[in-house]
Protein backbone atom coordinates (compact mmCIF):
# COMPACT_ATOMS: atom_id res chain seq x y z
CA UNK A 1 0.00 0.00 0.00
CA UNK A 2 1.27 3.23 -0.97
CA UNK A 3 2.08 6.02 1.11
CA UNK A 4 -0.56 8.34 -0.32
CA UNK A 5 -2.77 5.32 0.36
CA UNK A 6 -2.37 4.61 3.97
CA UNK A 7 -2.68 9.06 4.29
CA UNK A 8 -6.16 8.96 2.68
CA UNK A 9 -7.18 6.01 4.57
CA UNK A 10 -6.13 7.87 7.52
CA UNK A 11 -8.43 10.86 6.96
CA UNK A 12 -11.36 8.55 6.24
CA UNK A 13 -11.11 6.82 9.05
CA UNK A 14 -10.56 9.98 10.91
CA UNK A 15 -13.37 11.54 9.72
CA UNK A 16 -15.58 8.69 10.28
CA UNK A 17 -14.76 8.61 13.95
CA UNK A 18 -14.94 12.31 14.29
CA UNK A 19 -18.95 12.08 12.51
CA UNK A 20 -19.78 9.46 14.85
CA UNK A 21 -18.61 10.77 17.97
CA UNK A 22 -20.74 14.50 16.82
CA UNK A 23 -23.42 12.47 16.17
CA UNK A 24 -23.46 10.18 19.61
CA UNK A 25 -22.93 14.02 21.30
CA UNK A 26 -26.22 14.54 23.77
CA UNK A 27 -27.78 17.19 24.57
CA UNK A 28 -26.25 18.89 27.81
CA UNK A 29 -28.09 21.12 30.45
CA UNK A 30 -26.34 22.54 33.50
CA UNK A 31 -27.97 24.15 36.39
CA UNK A 32 -25.74 26.20 38.83
CA UNK A 33 -26.26 28.11 41.72
CA UNK A 34 -23.44 30.34 41.32
CA UNK A 35 -24.17 32.07 45.38
CA UNK A 36 -24.31 36.00 44.47
CA UNK A 37 -23.10 37.06 41.43
CA UNK A 38 -24.11 41.15 41.90
CA UNK A 39 -22.60 43.66 40.24
CA UNK A 40 -21.03 46.40 41.93
CA UNK A 41 -23.52 49.40 41.53
CA UNK A 42 -26.19 50.01 45.05
CA UNK A 43 -29.53 49.48 43.32
CA UNK A 44 -31.86 51.54 45.61
CA UNK A 45 -34.55 49.50 44.69
CA UNK A 46 -32.92 46.07 46.33
CA UNK A 47 -31.25 45.25 49.79
CA UNK A 48 -28.04 44.74 47.60
CA UNK A 49 -25.49 47.16 49.54
CA UNK A 50 -23.37 44.32 50.83
CA UNK A 51 -22.12 43.71 47.73
CA UNK A 52 -20.88 47.54 46.98
CA UNK A 53 -16.77 48.39 47.11
CA UNK A 54 -17.43 50.34 50.70
CA UNK A 55 -19.45 46.81 52.21
CA UNK A 56 -18.08 45.12 54.81
CA UNK A 57 -17.16 42.43 51.70
CA UNK A 58 -15.29 45.24 49.40
CA UNK A 59 -16.80 44.01 46.60
CA UNK A 60 -15.51 46.01 44.12
CA UNK A 61 -14.65 45.77 40.02
CA UNK A 62 -11.48 43.54 40.70
CA UNK A 63 -13.83 41.16 42.76
CA UNK A 64 -16.46 41.35 40.12
CA UNK A 65 -14.48 40.00 37.41
CA UNK A 66 -12.86 37.32 39.36
CA UNK A 67 -16.12 35.97 40.15
CA UNK A 68 -17.24 35.82 36.00
CA UNK A 69 -14.19 34.32 35.15
CA UNK A 70 -14.34 31.65 37.98
CA UNK A 71 -17.84 30.98 37.10
CA UNK A 72 -17.06 30.91 33.36
CA UNK A 73 -14.72 28.30 34.02
CA UNK A 74 -16.93 25.79 35.44
CA UNK A 75 -19.30 26.19 32.25
CA UNK A 76 -16.68 26.12 30.19
CA UNK A 77 -15.68 22.66 31.94
CA UNK A 78 -18.52 21.24 32.04
CA UNK A 79 -19.38 21.38 28.74
CA UNK A 80 -16.02 19.38 28.39
CA UNK A 81 -16.22 18.11 24.52
CA UNK A 82 -19.15 20.35 23.18
CA UNK A 83 -20.04 23.21 25.43
CA UNK A 84 -23.61 22.78 27.01
CA UNK A 85 -27.35 24.16 25.46
CA UNK A 86 -28.96 25.32 28.60
CA UNK A 87 -27.61 26.39 31.44
CA UNK A 88 -29.80 27.70 34.60
CA UNK A 89 -27.84 29.90 36.90
CA UNK A 90 -29.29 30.59 40.00
CA UNK A 91 -28.69 33.95 42.41
CA UNK A 92 -28.14 36.63 39.59
CA UNK A 93 -28.81 40.16 40.12
CA UNK A 94 -29.03 41.94 36.84
CA UNK A 95 -28.72 41.58 33.27
CA UNK A 96 -25.79 43.77 33.82
CA UNK A 97 -23.96 40.15 35.15
CA UNK A 98 -25.22 38.11 32.20
CA UNK A 99 -24.17 40.22 29.79
CA UNK A 100 -20.87 40.48 30.93
CA UNK A 101 -20.83 36.46 31.72
CA UNK A 102 -21.76 35.97 28.19
CA UNK A 103 -20.28 38.66 26.18
CA UNK A 104 -17.16 40.32 27.93
CA UNK A 105 -15.71 37.03 29.48
CA UNK A 106 -14.07 33.66 28.21
CA UNK A 107 -17.69 32.43 27.02
CA UNK A 108 -18.24 34.74 24.64
CA UNK A 109 -16.91 32.41 21.65
CA UNK A 110 -19.71 29.79 22.72
CA UNK A 111 -21.91 32.84 21.16
CA UNK A 112 -24.75 32.22 24.51
CA UNK A 113 -27.59 34.38 24.88
CA UNK A 114 -29.53 34.87 27.61
CA UNK A 115 -33.34 35.14 29.20
CA UNK A 116 -33.91 36.95 32.70
CA UNK A 117 -36.71 38.95 34.17
CA UNK A 118 -36.16 41.20 37.66
CA UNK A 119 -38.43 39.19 40.79
CA UNK A 120 -39.37 41.34 43.62
CA UNK A 121 -37.01 39.31 45.45
CA UNK A 122 -35.91 41.98 48.30
CA UNK A 123 -31.93 41.00 47.65
CA UNK A 124 -32.64 41.56 44.02
CA UNK A 125 -31.42 37.77 43.36
CA UNK A 126 -32.98 36.30 40.32
CA UNK A 127 -32.66 33.44 38.24
CA UNK A 128 -31.84 32.97 34.42
CA UNK A 129 -31.39 30.90 31.40
CA UNK A 130 -27.99 31.07 29.45
CA UNK A 131 -28.77 29.15 25.66
CA UNK A 132 -26.47 28.18 22.58
CA UNK A 133 -29.18 29.93 19.51
CA UNK A 134 -27.20 27.34 17.50
CA UNK A 135 -28.35 24.44 19.67
CA UNK A 136 -31.91 25.30 21.03
CA UNK A 137 -34.17 27.58 19.19
CA UNK A 138 -36.28 29.68 21.84
CA UNK A 139 -40.41 30.06 20.70
CA UNK A 140 -41.84 31.24 23.76
CA UNK A 141 -40.43 32.67 27.39
CA UNK A 142 -42.17 34.43 30.66
CA UNK A 143 -41.77 34.41 34.44
CA UNK A 144 -44.05 32.35 36.42
CA UNK A 145 -44.76 34.98 39.29
CA UNK A 146 -45.17 33.49 42.94
CA UNK A 147 -48.29 35.39 44.43
CA UNK A 148 -48.46 34.38 48.24
CA UNK A 149 -51.75 35.78 48.82
CA UNK A 150 -50.69 38.15 51.81
CA UNK A 151 -47.99 40.56 52.75
CA UNK A 152 -45.12 38.89 53.46
CA UNK A 153 -41.55 38.77 51.61
CA UNK A 154 -42.16 38.07 47.95
CA UNK A 155 -39.27 35.15 46.55
CA UNK A 156 -37.79 34.61 43.06
CA UNK A 157 -40.21 33.89 40.14
CA UNK A 158 -39.67 30.52 38.23
CA UNK A 159 -38.37 30.86 34.78
CA UNK A 160 -40.24 28.95 32.11
CA UNK A 161 -38.60 28.49 28.34
CA UNK A 162 -40.14 26.79 25.48
CA UNK A 163 -37.74 25.83 22.61
CA UNK A 164 -36.19 22.93 19.87
CA UNK A 165 -33.63 20.96 20.34
CA UNK A 166 -31.23 20.16 17.24
CA UNK A 167 -33.99 17.40 16.19
CA UNK A 168 -36.52 19.63 16.15
CA UNK A 169 -38.30 18.10 19.16
CA UNK A 170 -39.79 20.55 21.74
CA UNK A 171 -38.26 21.15 25.13
CA UNK A 172 -39.89 22.98 28.04
CA UNK A 173 -37.82 24.18 30.70
CA UNK A 174 -38.39 26.09 33.78
CA UNK A 175 -35.49 27.47 36.23
CA UNK A 176 -36.49 27.59 39.91
CA UNK A 177 -34.85 29.58 42.97
CA UNK A 178 -37.49 27.94 45.84
CA UNK A 179 -37.80 29.89 49.43
CA UNK A 180 -35.01 29.20 51.96
CA UNK A 181 -35.06 27.31 55.29
CA UNK A 182 -34.98 30.27 57.45
CA UNK A 183 -38.48 30.70 59.09
CA UNK A 184 -39.61 27.03 59.91
CA UNK A 185 -42.74 26.22 59.39
CA UNK A 186 -43.44 29.57 57.49
CA UNK A 187 -40.58 29.33 54.75
CA UNK A 188 -41.52 25.20 54.25
CA UNK A 189 -45.56 26.58 53.28
CA UNK A 190 -44.08 28.85 50.78
CA UNK A 191 -42.15 26.31 49.62
CA UNK A 192 -44.75 23.85 49.03
CA UNK A 193 -46.20 26.66 47.46
CA UNK A 194 -43.90 27.22 44.65
CA UNK A 195 -43.83 23.39 43.97
CA UNK A 196 -47.59 23.66 43.52
CA UNK A 197 -47.42 26.37 41.13
CA UNK A 198 -44.48 24.24 38.97
CA UNK A 199 -46.40 20.99 39.29
CA UNK A 200 -49.59 23.10 37.80
CA UNK A 201 -47.63 24.37 34.72
CA UNK A 202 -46.42 21.00 34.09
CA UNK A 203 -49.93 19.59 34.62
CA UNK A 204 -50.99 21.62 32.06
CA UNK A 205 -48.14 21.30 29.54
CA UNK A 206 -48.96 17.35 30.01
CA UNK A 207 -52.64 17.78 29.69
CA UNK A 208 -52.59 19.56 26.03
CA UNK A 209 -49.50 17.48 25.38
CA UNK A 210 -48.94 13.72 27.07
CA UNK A 211 -45.40 12.77 25.53
CA UNK A 212 -44.14 16.86 26.41
CA UNK A 213 -40.48 16.68 27.19
CA UNK A 214 -40.48 19.18 30.10
CA UNK A 215 -37.04 19.93 32.53
CA UNK A 216 -37.36 21.40 35.69
CA UNK A 217 -34.13 22.29 37.29
CA UNK A 218 -32.95 24.70 40.00
CA UNK A 219 -31.99 24.94 43.88
CA UNK A 220 -34.82 23.65 45.43
CA UNK A 221 -33.53 24.44 49.27
CA UNK A 222 -34.78 21.22 50.60
CA UNK A 223 -34.19 17.61 49.95
CA UNK A 224 -35.59 15.19 47.13
CA UNK A 225 -37.93 13.11 49.35
CA UNK A 226 -39.28 16.14 50.64
CA UNK A 227 -39.61 17.81 46.93
CA UNK A 228 -40.79 15.27 44.97
CA UNK A 229 -44.12 14.45 46.44
CA UNK A 230 -45.18 18.25 45.76
CA UNK A 231 -44.19 17.86 42.06
CA UNK A 232 -46.38 14.36 40.87
CA UNK A 233 -46.37 15.34 37.24
CA UNK A 234 -42.57 14.90 37.30
CA UNK A 235 -39.97 12.74 37.95
CA UNK A 236 -36.88 13.61 40.09
CA UNK A 237 -33.64 12.45 39.03
CA UNK A 238 -31.73 13.14 41.74
CA UNK A 239 -33.96 11.25 44.51
CA UNK A 240 -31.00 8.62 44.56
CA UNK A 241 -27.62 7.77 46.46
CA UNK A 242 -25.80 10.96 46.05
CA UNK A 243 -22.46 8.34 44.90
CA UNK A 244 -24.20 7.05 42.16
CA UNK A 245 -24.62 10.77 40.93
CA UNK A 246 -21.20 12.18 41.09
CA UNK A 247 -19.26 12.45 38.37
CA UNK A 248 -15.40 12.40 39.89
CA UNK A 249 -16.53 10.30 43.03
CA UNK A 250 -14.72 12.23 45.59
CA UNK A 251 -15.51 13.25 48.84
CA UNK A 252 -18.98 15.32 47.60
CA UNK A 253 -22.44 13.55 48.68
CA UNK A 254 -24.54 16.59 47.48
CA UNK A 255 -24.10 19.88 46.16
CA UNK A 256 -24.31 21.94 49.67
CA UNK A 257 -22.96 21.80 52.75
CA UNK A 258 -23.99 23.54 56.14
CA UNK A 259 -22.34 22.93 58.89
CA UNK A 260 -20.65 20.44 57.76
CA UNK A 261 -23.69 18.43 56.35
CA UNK A 262 -24.21 17.86 53.07
CA UNK A 263 -27.57 18.25 51.42
CA UNK A 264 -29.24 17.44 47.88
CA UNK A 265 -30.61 20.93 47.43
CA UNK A 266 -29.90 21.42 43.82
CA UNK A 267 -32.04 19.08 41.40
CA UNK A 268 -33.75 18.08 38.23
CA UNK A 269 -36.98 16.80 37.45
CA UNK A 270 -38.10 15.77 33.85
CA UNK A 271 -41.52 14.62 32.57
CA UNK A 272 -42.09 10.82 31.86
CA UNK A 273 -41.27 10.96 28.26
CA UNK A 274 -37.54 12.14 29.34
CA UNK A 275 -36.70 9.85 31.77
CA UNK A 276 -35.20 6.92 30.44
CA UNK A 277 -33.39 9.70 27.58
CA UNK A 278 -31.44 11.32 29.89
CA UNK A 279 -29.04 10.79 33.20
CA UNK A 280 -28.03 13.47 35.47
CA UNK A 281 -24.56 14.09 37.48
CA UNK A 282 -23.42 16.03 40.40
CA UNK A 283 -19.94 17.83 38.97
CA UNK A 284 -17.33 17.92 41.57
CA UNK A 285 -13.27 18.01 40.42
CA UNK A 286 -10.75 18.27 42.98
CA UNK A 287 -10.36 21.87 42.13
CA UNK A 288 -14.16 22.85 42.71
CA UNK A 289 -13.61 21.79 45.98
CA UNK A 290 -11.71 23.14 49.21
CA UNK A 291 -11.00 21.26 52.60
CA UNK A 292 -14.04 18.54 51.38
CA UNK A 293 -16.66 21.27 50.58
CA UNK A 294 -17.58 23.51 48.16
CA UNK A 295 -14.44 26.68 47.19
CA UNK A 296 -16.48 29.64 47.78
CA UNK A 297 -15.92 33.06 47.19
CA UNK A 298 -16.65 34.20 51.19
CA UNK A 299 -16.49 32.59 54.38
CA UNK A 300 -18.50 35.26 56.23
CA UNK A 301 -16.69 38.37 55.24
CA UNK A 302 -13.44 36.83 54.62
CA UNK A 303 -12.62 36.82 50.67
CA UNK A 304 -10.60 34.02 48.80
CA UNK A 305 -10.08 35.36 45.49
CA UNK A 306 -10.19 31.05 43.87
CA UNK A 307 -13.26 30.50 45.01
CA UNK A 308 -16.38 29.46 43.03
CA UNK A 309 -19.59 28.98 44.59
CA UNK A 310 -21.08 27.75 47.62
CA UNK A 311 -23.06 24.94 45.46
CA UNK A 312 -21.92 22.08 42.99
CA UNK A 313 -23.34 22.38 39.31
CA UNK A 314 -25.16 19.40 38.29
CA UNK A 315 -25.73 18.48 34.52
CA UNK A 316 -28.09 16.53 32.31
CA UNK A 317 -27.26 14.45 29.53
CA UNK A 318 -30.37 13.97 27.22
CA UNK A 319 -29.95 11.30 24.00
CA UNK A 320 -31.86 12.83 21.36
CA UNK A 321 -33.80 10.88 18.96
CA UNK A 322 -32.87 10.70 15.73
Amino acid sequence: MTPMTLRTLYIAIMLMVAFCYCKAQPFRIMSYNVENLFDTIDNPLTADNEFTPDSDRHWDTYRYWRKINQISRVIADVGEWQHAAIIGLIEIEADTCLRDLCQRGSLRKFGYQYIHYESEDVRGIDVALLYDPKQFKVIEQYPIRIDFGYKTRPTRDILYVKGLMPNNDTLHVMVCHAPSQLGGQEAQRKREFVLTQINSTADSILTNNPSAQIVLMGDFNDKPQHISPHIPALQNLMDTAPKTLTCFQNSALGTYVYQEQWSLLDQFFVSQELQNKCKARIYNPDWLMKDGNPHRNYTYIRYDRTGFSDHLPIYLDIILDN
